[in-house]
């Protein structure tokens, strides 16, 4: 207020290239959608590398998975808990025979033990394909826009800032982990301290959680100098959250709420993120 004050117009102008700062991770995407009178961009938003996987299952999970739908439909449960629990098993496969169900959301993932860990497509994709790419390789950062120099002046950023962007070596690999239920998070959370915690910085956000600890949680995310995984829930993740630390976003089970998938996937592909995003 105080620099809009005077007739300083240099003092204005840094004011307003400070603000504009501040406020680019939290801009709204629309942005992206406005046109400039070329009908180039008004603000370019990196464009996601869309990856589909396709998990693969055995004869024998197959069977298991079959048995347990079979077994879910015989209960008399309600549609909407047989669907539950057969997510908790598809993400799982560990779940035994004579599992109290009406207790088990809240107690099946502090029960799991290396004696009795029984892998599953969706954990033998992350060992060995998805953690050891975040592990090994380092992030990518875009090719130059043609029109950069245009959208460069609008935003105001210094040629200097883009120049230390292009030449600096790529930062390491940070991926968001997205899982429906808050029981997979606490089980993939158990999963990666036990198999992965020698290299990589986990970090993990329940809805219960107040917003000063998500706060703190985004931040060590944020500023962790190691290849890191942040893994919490499409409802707590995906929206009001800004994770353009994250250059991955994984869901580990197909929303049921497309809408919803595509919420979360937004939270590492929009203003702020500088590497190539891969969703």
């Amino acid at each position: 207020m105080q620099v809009i004050r005077t007739e300083d117009r240099d003092a204005q102008q840094d004011a307003a290239h400070w603000m504009i700062q501040i406020a680019k991770p939290w801009t709204i995407r629309r942005w992206s959608e406005s046109k400039l009178a070329n009908r180039k961009p008004l603000v370019r938003i990196l464009k996601e590398n869309a990856h589909l996987v396709d998990l693969e299952s055995t004869e024998d999970e197959q069977a298991k998975l079959k048995t347990l739908v079979e077994r879910y439909t015989s209960q008399g449960a309600s549609g909407a808990w047989r669907v539950h629990q057969w997510r908790l098993a598809c993400f799982s496969l560990v779940l035994g025979d004579t599992e109290d169900w009406n207790d088990i959301s809240g107690r099946w993932y502090n029960e799991r033990r290396l004696d009795t860990w029984v892998d599953s497509p969706i954990f033998r994709w992350l060992r060995g394909t998805f953690l050891a790419m975040l592990v090994t390789k380092s992030a990518e950062y875009p090719e130059p826009d043609k029109d950069e120099a245009s959208n460069e002046a609008l935003l105001h950023e210094p040629e200097s800032l883009k120049s230390t962007l292009r030449h600096a070596p790529p930062p390491p690999q940070k991926a968001v982990l997205l899982c429906p239920l808050p029981g997979q998070v606490r089980h993939l959370k158990w999963w990666l301290s036990q198999f992965f915690a020698d290299n990589l910085d986990n970090f993990y956000m329940f809805a219960e959680m107040g917003n000063d600890e998500h706060t703190e949680i985004q931040l060590k995310f944020q500023d962790s100098p190691n290849p890191s995984v942040f893994v919490t829930t499409p409802k707590v993740g995906g929206t009001g959250l800004n994770l353009t630390a994250a250059n991955h976003a994984v869901m580990t089970q197909k929303f049921w709420v497309l809408n919803a998938q595509r919420q979360a996937f937004a939270r590492v592909v929009r203003l702020g993120q500088n590497r190539v995003p891969h969703t």
